[in-house]
C-alpha cells in the first residue's frame, strides 16, 4: 500500500472520496425542465452548496431518449411547464420542488 501511495499520491484522496460515496448517504437529484431551460435559481441551489455525495441527472421534459436507462428520471415529468426537481434519499423521493426555497429545504434535510 505504501508503494502505491508513493507512486500515486493524489490517488489516495480519490480513493477516500470513492469510499465515502460508497458508505455515506447519497442524495439523488432528478431535474426535468421544459425545452432544456433549467431555472438558474434551482441550479444554484443544487450546485451552489456543498453536497459531496450527490448524483444529479437531468433531461428535457418529454425527451424519452434521455430518460431511457436512467432510473432516477424514469416516470418523472415537469410540473405545469416549469423546471421541476426531485430530491431522493435511499430510493424514496420527496415531493417535487419547483421553487428554490422548497428545494433548499429539501437539500438541507429539513
Amino acid at each position: 500500500m505504501a508503494d502505491l501511495l508513493s507512486r500515486h499520491p493524489s490517488g489516495f484522496g480519490r480513493f477516500l472520496c470513492a469510499h465515502d460515496f460508497n458508505l455515506g448517504p447519497v442524495v439523488e437529484i432528478a431535474v426535468l425542465a421544459p425545452h432544456r431551460n433549467a431555472d438558474e435559481a434551482l441550479m444554484h441551489e443544487i450546485f451552489g452548496r456543498y453536497l459531496p455525495n450527490r448524483v444529479v441527472a437531468g433531461a428535457a421534459d418529454g425527451d424519452q431518449g434521455a430518460v431511457v436507462g436512467v432510473p432516477l428520471l424514469e416516470g418523472r415529468r415537469a410540473l405545469d411547464g416549469r423546471a421541476t426537481v426531485f430530491v431522493c434519499r435511499n430510493y424514496a423521493c420527496e415531493l417535487p420542488a419547483t421553487d428554490p426555497t422548497t428545494l433548499g429545504r429539501q437539500l438541507s434535510g429539513a
